[in-house]
Formats: structure tokens, sequence, C-alpha cells
């Protein structure tokens, strides 16, 4: 009960919720008193002589940043979104750039254990975050000649589209193979 609880204010934005609205206001000004802070400690004539507020203000946000981290982790189980972390939906969904190049080449980069022994299959996401990589892919699986120039202006046009996740392809074991195969080195 009190993991579900720290988790509806954590995370869900309830306009009826009073506890959730004063720690979403704590938190958004307090990292905006840390934004502040940076700028003033470049000051010199501030920070000289104000190191140590600066210091122990330092410390009091890095202590309810931490508890705030450890209070996501620990209520996260109450989400069935995150109940189930090799098995779940999210578990092996592929999108960023860089990782998706990753996954392409070796998927025990991110997996270490693989999808189908847990009942999962690999899931490779195209939007905003696609990078170069995930855009000569889509390419590839659309049939359309990749190359690095219409690879970079698809990519270009999934971030400029400012939309997040646009389409999701689950991978069956035949095109998985193909990509896996194709991608390895010698």
């Amino acid at each position: 009960m009190w993991k579900k609880r720290a988790w509806e204010i954590l995370e869900i934005n309830d306009e009826h919720d009073k506890q959730g609205k004063v720690f979403h206001y704590f938190i958004s000004i307090l990292i905006s008193l840390n934004v502040i802070a940076i700028i003033l400690e470049t000051e010199k004539s501030i920070y000289d002589g104000n190191e140590l507020y600066f210091r122990n203000f330092e410390i009091f946000s890095i202590i309810i940043f931490t508890s705030e981290y450890l209070f996501r982790v620990w209520a996260c189980v109450s989400s069935e979104k995150f109940r189930q972390p090799i098995v779940g939906s999210s578990a092996y969904k592929h999108k960023a750039g860089t990782h998706l190049a990753a996954i392409l080449k070796n998927p025990a980069a991110y997996e270490p254990i693989p999808p189908r022994a847990v009942g999962n299959r690999r899931r490779i996401v195209f939007g905003e975050l696609a990078g170069k990589t995930g855009a000569a892919y889509l390419m590839s699986l659309l049939g359309l000649e990749k190359d690095d120039e219409g690879a970079k202006a698809v990519a270009s046009g999934l971030k400029n589209l400012r939309m997040g996740d646009l389409i999701e392809i689950p991978l069956e074991d035949r095109l998985e193979k193909k990509i896996i195969l194709k991608n390895k080195k010698p």
C-alpha cells in the first residue's frame, strides 16, 4: 500500500492529489534553485565568501535527489509496467541510435538473456531517437536503398516530427537472424 501511494505521488500527475502537487512543485523549485546556484557559482564575487552555503545547498540537493531516485526504484514495482524487468513489455525494446546500433551488431551488449529464453521477443522502435543507424535499418525494412545521406535525412525527419515513438516492429525469428548475422563481423 505504501509503495503504491509513493508511486502515485512520484509518477502520476493527478490534479486532485495535493501531496503529489506539493512534491512536484518542491522538486521543480529545487531544480530551478540548483540552476541558479550553478550560475551564481560562476561569479567569483558572489561565490567567494559564500562557499559554505553553496556546498551545503549542494549536499542538501544531492540527498533529496538521491532519496527521490531510491523511492522511485523502491515504489516502481507497484506499477505493472515495471513489475517484470526481464519479461515485461519494455524489456527488449530498442530505439536510441547508439543503443540500436549495438543491438544490431551484438545483441548481448544490451541483452544478457536472449529474449526467446524468457518467452519475449526483440522489438525495434523508430521515432525521434532512432538516429542514423535506426533510420538506415528502417529504410532496409521498407526495401529502400540505404545510404548515409538518405539515412541522415530520414533520421532528421523522424526527429523533426517530435512525435516520440512512431513505429514499433517486433522481430520475427527469420528477420532477427538475418539482421544479427548480417551485422556480425567475422
